[in-house]
């Protein structure tokens, strides 16, 4: 039997190369025979150490599949102390993974983030101090600065710390509109109050609305009624329809819009009334006055000897002053025959209303001593102011 002098396995006398190894086979036959032992030596080193190389493998294999899974764990206990808000120790566990596996982008990523997030925390809780000192506008100022830096990142991490910045805008405006309220507000401040209301997405908002209703409902009341007292119908309309755009529905002051509208209505009736009557008034003064604007009160006459004097009284029934008051008399004998007729004007020469004028003059030898004579009034004239 021939064997290869290289591999030790077993050849054909006529074959110039092995069929195993493919080295060429020796010429001499001599050299093919009596060498399994001796080529069976030279593999044991290659062999040995080829076999060292498979373990150093398999044992880096899986020394690092055991180092990635342990990574992977870590990792996994970051993503649930993350989730609940304890973001340092989500940190160092981060960090731990990223020691156990370098090739790790994604827990590098996170552990970036992880750090901001825990300044942004550190800044939260900062919120409460500003608010117990009511500097909303500084709070809100800090939440807005965050939400804005947050706008370049995505993933459930930064959902959830927008969520908290949320939770926490909404309790910051919720204590700054109650301090608002609390604060004697006008209802120009009630219905700014009741509109930032409703982009707050929090129960505790459905509490203070009630109350800034029925705030601006008892001030919307108030100042309407004051209006509605001095007879300021439509701006006590407008007062009470301005709430009700914001309220949407309030019985109180649907019924106090009814009310003013009665009132309106009814104070415009009057109105018109006290016009008609006024108008009547007039026409009836203004017929007095130049029909019936006098009233002679006495008109007397007296002899002495053969004089005659003529005295009298009338008063002024006009409702405006009159002017130039001249008064038309007949005097007759005992026999009613006349013996004459005569004008005379009142003194003063303006009588206003309800004032006495006088009236004398007397007729001098006119008169016979056995006769006796007798007054009365033809006409009464007058002027009145144009």
């Amino acid at each position: 039997m021939y064997y290869c002098p290289y591999c030790g396995n077993q050849v054909e006398q006529t074959e110039n190369f092995c069929v195993t190894c493919g080295e060429s086979l020796p010429e001499n036959l001599e050299n093919r025979a009596y060498v399994e032992k001796r080529s069976w030596k030279k593999l044991i080193l290659p062999m040995t150490l080829i076999l060292i190389g498979i373990i150093s493998v398999l044992s880096a294999h899986f020394f690092l599949s055991y180092q990635e899974q342990k990574a992977l764990a870590k990792f996994k206990q970051a993503e649930e102390m993350a989730l609940i808000g304890d973001y340092e120790q989500a940190k160092q566990l981060t960090d731990q993974a990223l020691n156990k596996k370098k090739n790790f982008p994604v827990a590098q990523q996170v552990s970036q983030f992880l750090e901001k997030a825990i300044t942004y925390q550190e800044e939260i809780a900062n919120i409460n101090a500003l608010n117990e000192q009511k500097q909303y506008n500084e709070s809100l100022s800090i939440i807005h600065q965050i939400e804005s830096k947050l706008e370049s990142y995505t993933g459930q991490l930064v959902e959830q710390l927008q969520q908290e910045l949320q939770v926490k805008e909404d309790e910051t405006l919720i204590q700054q509109l109650t301090t608002k309220l609390d604060d004697e507000p006008t209802t120009d401040t009630l219905k700014a109050i009741l509109y930032q209301l409703e982009s707050i997405n929090n129960k505790q908002t459905e509490n203070l609305k009630q109350k800034t209703e029925e705030k601006l409902i008892s001030m919307t009341t108030k100042k309407a009624t004051n209006l509605l007292e001095e007879n300021q119908f439509s701006q006590a309309l407008t007062v009470v329809e301005d709430s009700l755009t914001i309220l949407g529905e309030s019985e109180q002051l649907k019924n106090l819009e009814t009310t003013i509208n009665k009132e309106k209505v009814a104070f415009e009736t009057a109105r018109e009334q006290r016009i008609e009557q006024a108008l009547t008034k007039f026409e009836e003064e203004k017929e007095v006055n130049q029909n019936d604007a006098v009233e002679l009160l006495n008109l007397d006459i007296k002899q002495d000897k053969n004089d005659l004097k003529v005295t009298g009284e009338l008063k002024s029934v006009a409702s405006v002053p009159i002017h130039s008051i001249l008064v038309q008399y007949t005097i007759k004998d005992g026999g009613d025959n006349e013996l004459l007729q005569h004008e005379v004007y009142v003194y003063p020469e303006t009588l206003y209303p309800n004032e006495v004028g006088q009236i004398e003059f007397t007729h001098s030898n006119v008169a016979e001593e056995d006769k006796t004579y007798e007054i009365a009034t033809d006409e009464i004239t007058w002027f009145l102011n144009d």
